[in-house]
């Protein structure tokens, strides 16, 4: 019985949480993509300190908008859950527009 209970509760958690995208536009956001960069990010303790490459993305000279698409999915919930969110995890997608 207490194994089912573990089970449903870390079912339940996987179902509950939010995995979720924002997006920021800056400038004019109709145009062409120029150019685009992925990036995973992961930091420690909560969000506190950077790990790996450096946190900025590249500023295209001709540019008129920019769209950053941040994304929290189950894999990054599972890393950040069994690790008691000491080791946390986004996506990040940069778009320059034209």
């Amino acid at each position: 019985m207490k194994r089912y209970t573990i089970l449903y509760a870390l079912t339940l958690c996987l179902v509950l949480s939010s995995c979720g995208t924002q997006k920021f536009s800056i400038g004019e956001t109709s145009g062409q993509t120029i150019s685009t960069d992925k990036r995973k990010m992961v930091h420690l303790f909560w969000g506190f300190i950077p790990i790996g490459k450096k946190q900025s993305f590249p500023a295209v000279n001709n540019a008129k908008g920019y769209t950053i698409t941040t994304k929290y999915n189950v894999v990054d919930f599972i890393v950040s859950y069994f690790t008691g969110g000491i080791v946390g995890m986004k996506s990040v997608k940069f778009e320059a527009l034209k």
